[in-house]
């Protein structure tokens, strides 16, 4: 199943909340993380770094975040430690914060060199000249011209930041166009496990390989911008060959999740970005 954080929007107390009073919160997700029946005494994480840099400038009130599952076979429900356990106090929640001081720090936008999406249903074909509903295609649709499975490659060059630099966060952005389908679904980062190919050539039958487990995961339903936290993809490839390949793909690639995600070609407003915090 699916567990979202949601930023909650009113005042509330753990000494009285219930069901029935529980606060408000917002309709979309902060970020989302996949819970299975085998993630027994196992980390889950959620990337809050909007949320949190609103909660420091002043513009979203601190009220915490809800916590909210979907999806999977009934019964479905996870339960995690709370900040009152006793057995093991490690095993809290925690909110990781990073950051730097004293104005040290320096962010990077990085444009994509390479994006383009490959679709099994037409598994032979380059869609590098098509930029409908904005050119990148996630997830799945069982009918329909293209269909079947879509993945998206994005390529981004990291020459840009200089030697000897630390990266403290890298942030993967991409704009979401609803066009067809205004559900919502999870949309997971992996990292590449190469970056030879390019988008006037990537195809089904050539995509890159790319890890097996998510580097982020993220719901997105309606338009607007989406970021993948891939902060440690971004550094190993710094120490590498410098060059980052990031697959976008539908966590769920067996039911309709169709998405329109717009590419560099289709706007130089709203092109996918990565951006890159350094000291």
């Amino acid at each position: 199943m699916t567990v979202s954080a949601y930023n909650i929007t009113a005042s509330w107390q753990e000494g009285t909340v219930t069901w029935n009073n529980a606060p408000a919160s917002d309709s979309t997700a902060q970020g989302s993380a996949t819970v299975s029946s085998g993630d027994v005494n196992t980390w889950k994480s959620w990337s809050l770094q909007s949320l949190a840099q609103g909660w420091v400038n002043g513009s979203v009130t601190n009220y915490g975040v809800k916590l909210q599952a979907s999806g999977g076979t009934a019964p479905n429900n996870a339960s995690f430690y709370s900040s009152n356990y006793t057995g093991d106090t490690s095993k809290r929640p925690k909110l990781v914060v990073t950051y730097t001081s004293g104005g040290g720090g320096t962010t990077v936008t990085i444009n994509a060199s390479d994006d383009e999406s490959a679709v099994s249903g037409r598994a032979g074909q380059n869609y590098g000249s098509n930029t409908f509903y904005g050119g990148l295609f996630v997830g799945y649709a069982g009918s329909g011209d293209p269909s079947g499975i879509a993945r998206a490659f994005l390529k981004f060059s990291l020459s840009s930041i200089p030697a000897g630099k630390t990266i403290t966060s890298a942030r993967l952005k991409v704009y979401l166009n609803t066009g067809l389908n205004t559900s919502a679904a999870t949309v997971e980062a992996h990292k590449g496990a190469n970056d030879s190919w390019t988008e006037s050539a990537l195809t089904w039958n050539n995509a890159p390989a790319y890890t097996s487990s998510a580097t982020a995961s993220v719901s997105v339903s309606t338009t607007g911008w989406y970021q993948w936290d891939v902060t440690a993809d971004a550094q190993a490839e710094y120490a590498g060959d410098k060059t980052l390949t990031e697959a976008l793909k539908a966590a769920s690639e067996t039911t309709a999740t169709w998405k329109y995600l717009v590419e560099k070609n289709a706007s130089s407003a709203y092109q996918p970005v990565l951006e890159v915090t350094c000291n």
